[in-house]
């Protein structure tokens, strides 16, 4: 397979499906870079080989609600009103 496919834009189990099979194709003797090419995704099979061989699940969640704030929700809401009700150029910020 020439074309390389960019896991980032696949869905979450369609990746856990071609981890498995990555997997698969290794326990039966192929490469790194002949499971990658069989699979269609060259460079990123290394990857997924390395780290934990019992977990094959993607995590690609990101951030969870509220992880990183710096306001409080009341913050929030005061400030969206302030920015709803004025341009925030007139708010002197």
């Amino acid at each position: 397979m020439d074309e390389k496919i960019d896991t980032r834009n696949l869905p979450r189990v369609l990746i856990e499906e071609k981890r498995r099979q990555t997997r698969k194709l290794q326990q039966l003797g192929m490469t790194r870079a002949e499971t990658g090419e069989q699979v269609g995704v060259l460079d990123t099979a290394g990857r997924w080989l390395k780290p934990d061989k019992k977990n094959l699940k993607v995590n690609c969640d990101g951030r969870h609600i509220g992880d990183g704030r710096h306001l409080s929700p009341d913050q929030e809401k005061l400030t969206q009103m302030l920015i709803i009700d004025k341009a925030p150029d007139l708010l002197g910020w």
